[in-house]
């Protein structure tokens, strides 16, 4: 089976229809033979409602909390979760307030990642995708900086490689939420924004996946802002060079630190920006 890491991105995600969609989708490549490294996003907003929640906007976190409840309902069996982490957050919210220290930012972000994993997870098995549920907190080792942390690939490496010997063992789907990872002693630490694509393209990296496919609401990276021209059209291919400039400019907001893996040499996966439905723009050298 053809290895492929797939980063479900969060403007794509904000029904549980939207969830059912992306497991079907992820199952028709296991069924077409690919072995898919699931990294998935939060929902669309809910970073923003939880900074907002962090400067004590607690209408902001209600919105999160309907949201991610009335997705779980919709996908079997995520709802009892999904419940739990919810009141977790409500509770570290409403303790800390406009408080929020940088640490703990962090840690209420990450709400938004873990909970669309395990919804993602929940709709993956409603069709017949055997999953692996991963923590990144666990995996992906950084430099600890809050908000804006690096991943140590060195020892996030390691780590991987273990999981990735016991998913092909247990034949089961990997899945990671993206944009956080491991700080100090332990902690939550964010990647910044658009780390989930960070995330996606350093797995490839550091477990020599030969592709990333980035899934988001658009059909790949376009030659002009469609809001400004009604002529703009995708750009098939990209040189890894034109993706960085293209990513230091804030196209498509990604993280500029996504292609670093492939700067530093540590990997020179395929990695494309598409929707569902087209072929997107391809980021690499052509085969």
């Amino acid at each position: 089976m053809e290895e492929v890491v797939v980063k479900v991105g969060g403007s794509i995600l904000t029904s549980s229809r939207d969830y059912m969609l992306a497991a079907e989708k992820i199952a028709s490549m296991v069924e077409h033979g690919f072995k898919p490294f699931v990294v998935v996003s939060a929902a669309r907003g809910v970073t923003d409602n939880l900074i907002r929640a962090c400067e004590g906007n607690m209408e902001s976190l209600k919105a999160v909390t309907q949201l991610y409840t009335e997705i779980a309902s919709g996908v079997g069996g995520a709802l009892r979760v999904v419940g739990e982490l919810m009141g977790i957050l409500s509770r570290t919210v409403e303790y800390e307030g406009y408080r929020c220290a940088r640490s703990v930012r962090d840690y209420v972000l990450s709400f938004g990642e873990i909970t669309s994993k395990i919804i993602l997870a929940q709709a993956l098995e409603s069709v017949g995708v055997k999953t692996l549920i991963l923590n990144a907190v666990d995996l992906i080792e950084t430099n600890g900086v809050y908000g804006d942390a690096r991943i140590s690939y060195e020892e996030t490496k390691l780590n991987l490689s273990k999981v990735a010997v016991y998913a092909r063992e247990v034949e089961a789907i990997p899945i990671i939420e993206g944009f956080i990872g491991r700080g100090p002693y332990g902690s939550v630490v964010t990647l910044g924004r658009g780390g989930s694509d960070y995330t996606a393209i350093a797995i490839a990296s550091l477990l020599n996946i030969p592709e990333v496919v980035l899934v988001t609401d658009v059909p790949g990276i376009m030659s002009t802002d469609t809001s400004i021209s009604p002529r703009a059209r995708t750009i098939p291919v990209l040189s890894y060079e034109e993706a960085i400039e293209a990513s230091l400019h804030g196209v498509k907001r990604i993280n500029p630190k996504s292609f670093e893996p492939i700067a530093l040499s540590l990997g020179r996966p395929r990695v494309r920006i598409t929707n569902w439905d087209s072929r997107g723009t391809l980021v690499g050298e052509l085969e």
